[in-house]
């Protein structure tokens, strides 16, 4: 096994390991019954259930890695409007950053052209940034990020994206213009 795999593997184990520790830890207190608060016997089955979900996500991400790696991971691709699998991802991810501590300032573009990708895939990437995001931020309890334009990329079907070269304030030349 070589270092990177060794790595993945020791994170991974860590993780679930930490997930099993948690879960067993407020299943046992809810079990022994020991004159728990109300607040703690609505919260101890939230984080047990939060816990159960992280566990389902590593899970869920070895697997995807192990079809990556064998070349068996399908996606969907669609036409979709992206700003709004955006949205949805981080708003998915918003309860588990505020409970951290951490402050959410994203602006999404509303005005985007539909693209062509695979939503989940999306979200999954989505979600894995925020997620690293909290493991690694330190001290910074802030996540930002801001409506950014695409220069020059070429969109599925091979025709190339050129910006306008004039700066006029109407949708379509803020979006720019397809180039054929």
């Amino acid at each position: 096994m070589n270092q990177r795999q060794a790595d993945f593997v020791s994170g991974i184990s860590h993780e679930i390991k930490t997930a099993l520790t948690l879960i067993r830890l407020y299943g046992d207190t809810l079990i022994s019954g020991n004159d728990c608060p109300d607040q703690t016997h609505r919260e101890y089955p939230q984080i047990i259930t939060r816990e159960t979900k992280r566990l389902m996500h590593l899970v869920n991400n070895v697997l995807d890695f192990s079809r990556i790696e064998h070349g068996l991971k399908r996606y969907s691709f669609e036409v979709a409007d992206i700003s709004k699998i955006i949205a949805e991802a981080v708003a998915a991810y918003t309860q588990h950053l505020r409970r951290s501590g951490f402050v959410l300032e994203l602006a999404i573009d509303t005005d985007l052209f539909p693209v062509r990708f695979d939503p989940e895939a999306l979200k999954e990437v989505i979600s894995n940034l925020l997620d690293n995001a909290t493991k690694y931020a330190g001290e910074t309890k802030s996540i930002s990020g801001g409506k950014s334009r695409a220069r020059g990329f070429q969109n599925c079907e091979g025709s190339h994206w050129r910006p306008r070269s004039d700066h006029s304030d109407d949708s379509e030349s803020r979006l720019g213009s397809l180039g054929m």
